[in-house]
């Protein structure tokens, strides 16, 4: 729901990229064998080199920052932790931090993408009979990974609350 034009697609084990509406891609060996969709980033300094204003030094520290060897890796933007009834609100916590931290990102997301870097999204959803869901997790949620909400289960894969 942040950004438009865009599909998902599932590389198996509960992990899915977002790709341009527009893409047609073969399933990858694995995740960084993906190329999701071109990025953006700073401008390059007067020596050619690329480097982000950081403290205590500018990253990365070769100033090799471009899109052969840099992406986005933007996790857990999902509307189970985005969404006021999704599963991080049901433990009552307040999503409006997220949500906002969550509209920078997308700005950022456009900007590299304009750039030609990619990005790469994940999120956690477990199977419906959550065998794939450690234990601890979900006794740690009180039981509410799996449980019905307004977005459907929890954490669940193929539910509302699971997707972007």
């Amino acid at each position: 729901w942040l950004e438009a034009g865009f599909k998902v697609q599932s590389l198996g084990s509960g992990v899915s990229v977002k790709l341009p509406s527009s893409a047609s891609v073969s399933l990858p060996k694995c995740l960084f064998d993906v190329v999701v969709s071109p990025i953006n980033a700073p401008a390059s300094s007067s020596d050619g080199l690329v480097y982000v204003s950081a403290d205590p030094y500018a990253w990365p520290y070769n100033g090799a920052l471009r899109p052969g060897n840099t992406a986005l890796l933007a996790i857990d933007f999902q509307k189970d932790y985005l969404c006021s009834d999704g599963f991080l609100a049901s433990l009552g916590y307040d999503v409006q931090p997220c949500r906002t931290a969550a509209t920078k990102a997308a700005e950022l997301m456009g900007a590299m993408r304009a750039k030609g870097f990619h990005v790469l999204h994940t999120r956690e959803g477990h199977a419906p009979d959550l065998s794939d869901c450690p234990a601890r997790k979900v006794w740690r949620s009180l039981g509410t990974v799996g449980a019905r909400g307004p977005l459907g289960r929890f954490l669940v894969r193929g539910e509302d609350g699971w997707d972007f």
